[in-house]
């Protein structure tokens, strides 16, 4: 008998996914009811992150950032024109544009829960 035992193929797409261990939404998910993006948050109210609704190199820069799923979040400050924002979350600030906030969406907590 000859049997012929070549390489078995994997598709590129599964070699890729074993690198995302962390599931973010993506902007093609349905968005919550209640949800609002990050750059209509108003000064001093606290929320939760639940989606990064941005694509490539900013998405992963946002995620690296911190800004990640379930992640409370409070904008702190606002500049006079209205950008950037100045945000707590996860025990820092980040000065963030108000264009890459409107890429994050975002649910308030009830009672202002503190950052």
């Amino acid at each position: 008998m000859n049997h012929k035992h070549g390489p078995q193929t994997t598709d590129s797409h599964d070699l890729n996914d074993s690198h995302d261990t962390l599931h973010v939404p993506h902007p093609t998910f349905d968005k919550a009811a209640d949800e609002i993006t990050l750059d209509t948050l108003a000064v001093g109210v606290t929320a939760r992150v639940t989606g990064v609704y941005a694509e490539g190199a900013l998405r992963r820069r946002l995620l690296d950032m911190g800004i990640t799923p379930h992640t409370h979040i409070k904008i702190h400050k606002q500049a006079p024109m209205g950008d950037p924002l100045e945000l707590r979350l996860r025990g820092y600030s980040l000065s963030l544009r108000k264009a890459d906030a409107k890429k994050i969406g975002v649910t308030v907590l009830p009672g202002g829960e503190q950052v």
